[in-house]
């Protein structure tokens, strides 16, 4: 079993319930995966960045219109078509 420092046990004794779970959440989450809390933040900011990046690739290729189709109307990101919107008056 790994001995606490004395600074550990005054870290914890003056530590709110909130950052006591966040403790307890990171060591689980540590346990969980295999992997440090640093390193899954690499993973997570690389996952990120690709993410952006084939973001930027699709609306890059919607703006020169090879991602469009020819025919039917164009449909929004809900799938409804603008010819199907109803228009709502205040009356």
């Amino acid at each position: 079993m790994p001995r606490a420092r004395a600074q550990d046990l005054l870290l914890v004794s003056k530590s709110h319930k909130k950052t006591i779970d966040l403790f307890k959440a990171g060591a689980s989450l540590e346990e969980r995966t295999g992997y440090e809390i640093g390193a899954l933040l690499s993973k997570a900011t690389i996952d990120r960045i690709e993410f952006s990046q084939k973001l930027r690739l699709a609306a890059k290729a919607a703006t020169t219109g090879s991602n469009r189709t020819p025919t039917g109307p164009r449909r929004s990101a809900t799938g409804v078509a603008r010819r199907d919107v109803i228009r709502v008056t205040e009356t």
